[in-house]
């Protein structure tokens, strides 16, 4: 007898227990409805009226009986809010909700930027609308004459849009004169193009960082180790123009390029590959001293480019 009294209240008990389960959590109970929440991509966290419900897809939240506005929200996704009617003691399943990826307006000056997101060109142009991916976006704005630009997004926290100055990469030198051959601080025949400073090339301070020189014999602007196989090499090539400042960029250097130089009575413009991966486009705006036809220094204006492989020339 007292085995089955025991029996008995263990059964009671269990059954206590079980039912106290179902009425808390089980969203089929009698006063409460359950919706089954998908998504794709999946991981989207689910809010129920605005309010986060600390769950995300794909999961059950449980309702009250009504009619609920459910936004799915994921990092680098517009939400997305689908309209649900609870019913007690019943599961809803609304159709799967796909969520579109959001786009971030980037605005560039000057304009006309390539857009370069995760170390992929998109194709696209400043001002443009890009669509982003989860979580942590990198993108670089690369432009002619101008410094790269390169910021992060995360995902959908980011603000739209985001303007960003371009700085330009152009540095003008001018009348920056330079003598035959001369070895000597007094009368420097070398040209250092970073920094627009006239430079010995046969012995002292400077010597090192010197890009061409105005060669004797030949009288040409041309590339430094020419003078010594230590120094510098760099190439030349002359252009279409005159107009230093026309905005024509540069095409690569490749083997039409010599060290050998440009003649001191070249007109048009050329652009110079320094050993950095530099370009620069200079004209001889100037000469003077010597005898006849050969004169004892020029001068020459040049733009550098401080970006790295850079071809623009737009002033």
């Amino acid at each position: 007898m007292l085995k089955k009294l025991f029996a008995a209240a263990l059964l009671i008990s269990t059954a206590l227990v079980l039912n106290s389960c179902d009425s808390a959590d089980n969203p089929l109970s009698s006063t409460k409805g359950k919706v089954f929440v998908t998504s794709t991509p999946d991981s989207a966290l689910i809010l129920v009226n605005g309010v986060s419900q600390s769950k995300f897809t794909p999961d059950t939240v449980q309702l009250d009986p009504g009619t609920y506005q459910i936004t799915l929200r994921r990092s680098a996704y517009r939400d997305t809010t689908i309209t649900v009617s609870v019913v007690a003691n019943q599961t809803t399943v609304p159709a799967r909700v796909t969520l579109t990826a959001s786009s971030f307006q980037i605005n560039s000056t000057p304009a006309g930027a390539r857009v370069i997101l995760n170390g992929a060109n998109t194709g696209l142009v400043t001002p443009a609308n890009v669509t982003l991916l989860p979580g942590t976006n990198t993108i670089r704005l690369e432009a002619e004459s101008r410094y790269d630009s390169t910021f992060t997004v995360v995902g959908a926290s980011a603000v739209s849009p985001i303007n960003v100055t371009l700085r330009s990469s152009l540095t003008q030198r001018t009348s920056v004169r330079i003598y035959e051959s001369a070895t000597t601080a007094s009368v420097p025949s070398g040209l250092i193009l970073v920094s627009g400073r006239a430079s010995t090339i046969g012995s002292g301070s400077g010597r090192d960082s010197v890009d061409v020189f105005y060669r004797s014999g030949t009288f040409t602007i041309a590339s430094a180790s020419l003078f010594s196989s230590s120094l510098r090499e760099s190439f030349l090539k002359v252009g279409t123009s005159n107009n230093l400042n026309d905005g024509v960029a540069t095409t690569v250097k490749d083997p039409s390029w010599t060290t050998s130089g440009v003649a001191d009575t070249q007109v048009n413009y050329f652009f110079i590959y320094t050993l950095n991966g530099n370009y620069a486009k200079a004209r001889i705006t100037g000469s003077g001293g010597g005898v006849g036809l050969d004169p004892a220094w020029v001068e020459i204006t040049y733009w550098y480019n401080g970006e790295v492989g850079d071809l623009g020339f737009q002033p």
